[in-house]
């Protein structure tokens, strides 16, 4: 099945991973991939009920947790519970950029574009040529955070 979204055949993709989910409702690897689908089709309020499915069975995923957080972000919602599990995941993993990311976009979320600079600011110094990190920090630096671009 990763092999069909790494292709972005994403609808066989769900098509699968929602026909095994209906036989095996215990398996919080099985909803964190459907989570991912539904994140890479740009359907974020489904990826984030199958992420908050993945994170009930297994509170101690950090992979799981970090894109919870990001989705909260992202829909500009529960930034409490998104700040809890980020700031979690980077405790635990200081040196993950992509970690440190989603902190850095939460705090941008919030309006502390201040902070924001300075969490992106270290993934950056852990992967100095990462454009998107780049982006990232120029993003902080120079826009405001729009809730009416919000959807999904």
């Amino acid at each position: 099945m990763q092999a069909l979204v790494e292709k972005d055949e994403l609808d066989k993709s769900l098509k699968l991973l929602l026909a095994v989910a209906e036989k095996e409702q215990n398996s919080p690897t099985l909803f964190y991939a459907i989570c991912n689908v539904y994140t890479k089709k740009r359907f974020l309020s489904k990826a984030i009920e199958n992420c908050e499915k993945s994170y009930e069975m297994d509170k101690n995923d950090f992979e799981t947790m970090n894109r919870l957080a990001w989705l909260y972000s992202k829909k500009n919602t529960k930034l409490e519970i998104a700040f809890d599990l980020s700031s979690k995941t980077v405790k635990a993993f200081p040196d993950r950029p992509e970690f440190i990311d989603t902190l850095s976009e939460i705090f941008y979320v919030r309006g502390d574009s201040d902070q924001a600079v300075n969490e992106i600011k270290k993934a950056i110094s852990l992967v100095p040529n990462d454009p998107f990190y780049k982006k990232q920090l120029w993003k902080f630096k120079n826009t405001k955070f729009n809730a009416s671009k919000i959807k999904g």
